[in-house]
């Protein structure tokens, strides 16, 4: 399992530079405007934001395959 290390903020100096970290190691941690945590994305932001758009988009995408395997054979209902 690879583990990738980032940073992200969320506060009223979210557009301010930040100095560069670097972990016990000696990697240096990256700062990023969106991270996903535990299948959650989380936006840089002034207050927590959470984005939906990739889960979206993955329900459209399944949706959009089912109907092209059924096509126009299935009921209204389905």
């Amino acid at each position: 399992m690879m583990r990738y290390r980032a940073c992200i903020r969320i506060e009223n100096r979210m557009d301010a530079r930040c100095a560069k970290i670097s972990s016990s190691t000696g990697t240096t941690i990256s700062w990023l405007k969106d991270i996903k945590y535990l299948g959650v994305h989380i936006l840089q932001s002034r207050t927590f934001k959470c984005s939906l758009a990739y889960h979206r988009k993955a329900f459209y995408r399944s949706a959009n395959a089912i109907f092209g395997k059924i096509g126009r054979i299935a009921s209204e209902e389905v």
